[in-house]
């Protein structure tokens, strides 16, 4: 019996891969919303292993178990990621994807509720700019391991201040206004740029990637999304 009861609280999950499902979801350093909060994960963040431990709880009105989740992120070095995170918030990679570009397609979602959060990519001069998009108007790239890793050999330094238009018409949830400043500081000559950009949505491009539908042709303001 005594056997039996360790196979209850300490149980592998199916073989597969595991992703965050939500943002700002908390790692935490115990299986408890006392443990410390040892990093935020965003939806997408993939983990290489995810075992569940303990009977299911309710949090929050959700019910689940603590998984014991563990990641190696490697940018310039490794780096092991381990602790714990309640698994309303983790489920399989492809279902992450799918219920995030479903969510980015839908036209009846207000623009500013689709890419709050999300990584928006750049490109000037051959060289890619990407931030992530905060509620409030803001963006920020620290601690983004994404973007740490993308940016290790030098790229465009990103800051985005956005905003959403007013509804121009019935059934239209209102635009993306962007304002970009971006900057090239690791090679000669420096150079920084500002430019506004205004976007009516987001769509499928030809590699069947998500970006942002602007309402001019700027070439600077094509915008790739994830």
């Amino acid at each position: 019996m005594k056997y039996l009861i360790l196979l209850f609280l300490v149980t592998p999950l199916a073989a597969a891969d595991f992703c965050i499902l939500g943002d700002v979801v908390r790692l935490r350093s115990k299986p408890s919303l006392q443990g410390e909060v040892l990093r935020e994960y965003y939806h997408g963040t993939s983990f290489d292993s995810a075992v569940a431990q303990g009977p299911e709880i309710t949090i929050g009105g959700q019910t689940g178990r603590w998984l014991n989740v563990s990641r190696r992120f490697c940018a310039i070095s490794c780096s092991e990621q381990a602790g714990y995170i309640f698994s309303p918030f983790v489920t399989s990679c492809n279902e992450a994807n799918e219920k995030l570009r479903a969510r980015l397609l839908n036209p009846a979602l207000p623009l500013s509720e689709r890419v709050a959060y999300r990584i928006i990519s750049i490109s000037m001069n051959g060289d890619s700019g990407a931030t992530r998009l905060l509620p409030g108007g803001k963006s920020s790239h620290t601690g983004d391991e994404y973007i740490l890793s993308m940016c290790d050999s030098g790229c465009i330094h990103l800051q985005i201040v956005w905003s959403e238009k007013n509804a121009e018409k019935n059934g239209d949830h209102g635009r993306l206004i962007v304002n970009y400043t971006a900057s090239m500081n690791y090679r000669q000559p420096k150079w920084t740029k500002r430019f506004t950009c205004e976007y009516s949505g987001v769509r499928t491009d030809e590699h069947e990637g998500l970006e942002l539908i602007p309402a001019n042709g700027d070439p600077n303001c094509r915008a790739k999304i994830r």
